[in-house]
């Protein structure tokens, strides 16, 4: 009896331990507004293939970054397929500010507007700290 109590509480102990170290990595894991700070990046285009199948839509990376602020490795955490390879390509050109987590997350806001014609127009804003917002128009449909 003794046996199979010790074994519940020491179940229970562990659940608990393991439950708050989860709980306490995810907190350190935030990334503030106030730790982000871009110091170079590279505009990227809509993606063509996207806009031509009318694909809007978020895609958030994370990056890790190195003493120096560059980016060494870019992961999605969400995002539509057709718009998350150019999104990690892009991602990698870009540094921040060195931070003591070596991370951050940039936010790529895709929408279309209207319908331009033959000639495509793509638009990108950052706005601070890290929202890329890339806009352009939805291509004609050919015949």
């Amino acid at each position: 009896m003794k046996t199979a109590t010790r074994s519940v509480v020491l179940a229970i102990g562990l659940v608990a331990v393991c439950a708050f170290g989860t709980a306490r990595a995810q907190q350190d894991d935030t990334i503030h507004d106030s730790d982000l700070k871009v110091l170079g990046f590279e505009k990227t285009l809509y993606p063509h293939i996207a806009m031509v199948a009318h694909v809007e839509g978020v895609v958030v990376v994370r990056v890790k970054l190195d003493d120096q602020g560059h980016v060494v490795e870019a992961v999605a955490i969400s995002g539509t397929e057709l718009l998350i390879p150019g999104c990690l390509t892009n991602a990698r050109k870009w540094q921040f500010q060195p931070n003591s987590q070596k991370a951050a997350i940039i936010v790529y806001n895709f929408r279309l507007k209207g319908v331009c014609g033959e000639r495509e127009s793509n638009q990108f804003i950052l706005q601070r700290p890290n929202l890329a917002s890339i806009t352009a128009c939805s291509p004609t449909v050919q015949p």
